[in-house]
Formats: structure tokens, C-alpha cells, sequence
């Protein structure tokens, strides 16, 4: 941010006033409550637990769950389980998790079988079967909500590309069921994570999620599953589907932490321009001040009338509110498709700097939520066909209208496009596809990537051949 834009005549003579009333006041500076925060060891690091009554205290929606009930303490027994990554097997675990599992690589299944591993693997499967999970954040009670930690994020998903990659595993093996078992792991662990407060915690349980969603798809695509066992998939799919991430609730998050942060800056307008820098720096920090005393009291009390705090967090919450909106309608929704949260921030008067600065862009989080619900859907719509082949002779419909398989409405519905998805069916092959970012029929033409202009998402059976890794033989 820059102290030369230019404020408002209001606001100049407001701050021209305080800056003569606020240092007679005094700056004694930063005040630290006294706390006694609980403390937990994380990957051999010592993290303090932010108060969960104080995150309430701030308006953060935060629910106190018991310990021996709340899934996140089973997965950080995991993350301080699992064996670091050797270097020499990285990329055979990359190539497991997204692709399959690489048999020239026995150093890879050596340390992915350790005996910590298994357990850490264990761990996750029983975290991600309870019924809640409240992450816990991490950070001084007295500091500022922007320097909420959350280190747990990194280890929860590298947990859960360990779990897809085992998976991946038990497929080699033809242990289908199995590698089911750690794919649903994968997921429930995303939904556990976006049950979150940040926005961030959205976008890794959106990320855990899709790992497992892909490998079940290529699952179901790549392999010929017996139908017993397709069946049993099948139903275990159906129970997974309920708790696919939105990002709704953080966007609802981030809805909180702007007014909040600017009620930290003005708790104290003599260390206003400290703070600010701080802000600014990405990585400086600052105090969150608590009236302790009456001088406390009125330098706050001084702070609203002479500063613009409360037309600042008004601004904000006009643009969170309309982010909110949009995120509950479809994507193809003309309401999503003219949002443009560009205009609204340029609605913004100028002097507004603050307001400007920390409104972030949520454009890329909704097309990511819009991704993984198209993507989840059909992979719902391949197990359905496949499992209607083994039914009828190894015979697709010849729409989808016509699948023996029990789908829900939606399920057929392209979320990019509004309209069923696409399917095209020859004698013993099919391509089933979304119109994609763009909303257009390009004819079920992919690209290199999902979002790329002028193609579709597209997924077909059988699929083509995969790479295999090229990797050196011991």
C-alpha cells in the first residue's frame, strides 16, 4: 500500500485531528495477554493452539468438539507417523499418486510399506471414518488473525497422496476393494479439511478430494473389475458423494477475516502506520491490542470516530456478500457467469486503499470448486455405465437416459454447462463429456489441461494407454 493516495476531505481532517488528540494520549505499544495456550509437537516443531473461544471472541464460527471425538488429533498422531520422503522416490510416488503404481520401482514400495507408513496409512483410514474434524490453528492469542498458522495443511495432504498412492498399489495387485477403502480415505479427509474457517482449507480439501476422485475413475475406467466388486464400489461411491467439498464456507470465511483484521488495525490508531507496514510486509506481525485500561478504552473509542473503519468493513462486506451469493447457485447460473468481482472492487472509492488491498480474487477458488463437481460427477456416471455393461453383456445405453444403474438427476446434469452432459456411444466404446470452462460444445475436443479455451473435459472408455514411468530398474 502507498501513504500517498489520496484520502477523502473527511477523512483528512479526521486523522489531521487525531494525529494532534492520539500522542498526547500515549503509545505504550502492542498488549499482550497473559495466556497459557496449549502447546502440540507437529513434525518435531512445537505449535501453540490458538483459543478456540478466542477465534468465537472474533466472530469466527468455530466448533468445540471433544477430543477423543474430533478427528484431527488422530490425523496429527498420523502426520507424526509417516517416514519423510526420500529423495531418490519422489518421483515414483508423484507418478503413483497421479497416474498408477510404477512395478520398476521397488525402492518405492520398500519405504511405502515401512512399518510407520502402515501405521500412519491406518491412522488416516480411522480419522477420515469419524464423524467430525476441527483442524486447530495455531498462532499467539494476542496476535492478529493474519498470522494464523495452519503448517497442518502441507502434512494433511501429503497424507493423502500417500493414501492414493497405496491405493494405487492394491490396484497393481487387483485388490480392487482395498485400494477403494484408501481412495474414500483420500476424500473424506478433503471434506474433513473444508469444514475449515480459511479459504485455503477449502482449496487443499477441494485438492485431497480430486486425488482420490481421479484414481477411482481410473480405476473404474482402466480396469476390468469383477462385478461383484464394481458393485460394492458402486455403493460405497454413493455414500462419498454427500460430502464433496464446496467452497462456500470459505468464502464465508474470508467474509470474517477482512472486517476482523480492520478492526485490529484501528484497535489502536497510534500504531496504525506501524501496523500497516507490518500488514504490508507479508510477514511482519503485530499485536492485537486489548483495552486494559480507561486510556486504552477512549484511544479506541477515538479511533471510530476519527477514522473510517466502519465504511471501510462496509465496503467489504458488500463484495463478500455478493461473493457469497454467487457461490450458491449453479456455475452455469447467469448470475455467475456476468459476476465480475473486478467491477466490484473498482467500485471501491480510491481513498480506500485498505479496502482494495485486502479484498482477495475468488474468481479462481469457484472455477476450482466448479472442476471438482463436474469431475466427481462423472466419475459417478462411469462407475454407472460400467457397472450397467457388466449387467447387460458388456452393452453401454445408448443414452443415459436409458442406465439400469440407479443415478441421481443432478448427477447427469454438466455443471460448466447446465445441460446433461454429453455422450457419445459406439459398439463396445464411449466418450462421455462437459462443455467446460468456457460453456461451449467443442465436439468433446480435450486439451492438455481441463480449463484450456476451446476444448471440453472430457473422459472416455476404454482409455488410452498410460506412459509407463521411466524410471531406472534395480
Amino acid at each position: 500500500m502507498s501513504c500517498s493516495t489520496s484520502l477523502p476531505a473527511g477523512a483528512v481532517w479526521r486523522l489531521a485531528i487525531a494525529a494532534l488528540i492520539l500522542p498526547v494520549i500515549g503509545s505504550p505499544g502492542p498488549v499482550h495477554a497473559e495466556t497459557d495456550q496449549q502447546v502440540v509437537e507437529i513434525r518435531g516443531e512445537l505449535m501453540s493452539i490458538w483459543p478456540i473461544a478466542e477465534l468465537r471472541g472474533r466472530g469466527f464460527d468455530v466448533p468445540e468438539i471433544p477430543r477423543d471425538e474430533n478427528a484431527a488429533w488422530v490425523y496429527i498422531d498420523a502426520w507424526n507417523t509417516f517416514l519423510d520422503l526420500p529423495n531418490d522416490v519422489a518421483d515414483a510416488l508423484d507418478y503413483a499418486i497421479g497416474k498408477a503404481w510404477p512395478d520398476n520401482q521397488p525402492q518405492l514400495r520398500k519405504w511405502l510399506t515401512r512399518k510407520e507408513n502402515r501405521e500412519a496409512l491406518q491412522l488416516a483410514r480411522k480419522a477420515s471414518r469419524m464423524e467430525r474434524c476441527q483442524m486447530p490453528y495455531f498462532g499467539e492469542s494476542d496476535g492478529s488473525v493474519m498470522s494464523i498458522l495452519l503448517p497442518s495443511l502441507s502434512h494433511h495432504r501429503h497424507l493423502a497422496k500417500l493414501t492414493v498412492a497405496d491405493g494405487r498399489r492394491l490396484v497393481a495387485q487387483k485388490d480392487y476393494r482395498g485400494a477403494m477403502e484408501n481412495y474414500a480415505a483420500a476424500m473424506r479427509m478433503g471434506h474433513h479439511v473444508t469444514q475449515g474457517i480459511t479459504l485455503i482449507e477449502g482449496l487443499v480439501g477441494l485438492a485431497c478430494w480430486s486425488l482420490g476422485d481421479r484414481a477411482v475413475r481410473d480405476m473404474v475406467l482402466g480396469c476390468d473389475i469383477p462385478r461383484n466388486d464394481l458393485a460394492a464400489i458402486f455403493e460405497e461411491w454413493k455414500k462419498l458423494k454427500p460430502l464433496m467439498p464446496t467452497m462456500r464456507r470459505g468464502f464465508e470465511g474470508e467474509r470474517l477475516f477482512g472486517p476482523t483484521i480492520v478492526d485490529e488495525l484501528f484497535s489502536r490508531p497510534t500504531q496504525l502506520f506501524h501496523n500497516l507496514s507490518a500488514l504490508d510486509c507479508f510477514g511482519g506481525t503485530y499485536g492485537v491490542v486489548k483495552s486494559k485500561d480507561g486510556w486504552d478504552r477512549l484511544e479506541a473509542r477515538l479511533g471510530h470516530v476519527f477514522l473510517p473503519d466502519r465504511t471501510i468493513k462496509r465496503h467489504m462486506t458488500d463484495y463478500y456478500d455478493a461473493v457469497v451469493e454467487t457461490a450458491t447457485v449453479p456455475y452455469h447460473d447467469d448470475r455467475v457467469r456476468e459476476f465480475d468481482e473486478d467491477e466490484l472492487i473498482a467500485r471501491i472509492p480510491q481513498w480506500d486503499v485498505l479496502g482494495r488491498f485486502l479484498l482477495p480474487s475468488l474468481s479462481r477458488a469457484r472455477v476450482l470448486g466448479a472442476s471438482c463437481r463436474t469431475n466427481t460427477r462423472a466419475t459417478t456416471l462411469a462407475l454407472a455405465l460400467r457397472l450397467h455393461a457388466r449387467q447387460n453383456r458388456g452393452k453401454y445405453p445408448a443414452r443415459l437416459a436409458d442406465l439400469t444403474v440407479e443415478v441421481e438427476g443432478d448427477d447427469l446434469i454438466d455443471p460448466f454447462g447446465g445441460g446433461e452432459f454429453r455422450y457419445v456411444r459406439t459398439s463396445s466404446a464411449w466418450k462421455l463429456y462437459s462443455v467446460g470452462l468456457d460453456g461451449t460444445d467443442n465436439g468433446g475436443q480435450p486439451g492438455e489441461r481441463w480449463d484450456d479455451e476451446n476444448t471440453d473435459m472430457v473422459y472416455v472408455y476404454p482409455p488410452g494407454p498410460v506412459e509407463p514411468f521411466d524410471g531406472d530398474e534395480d
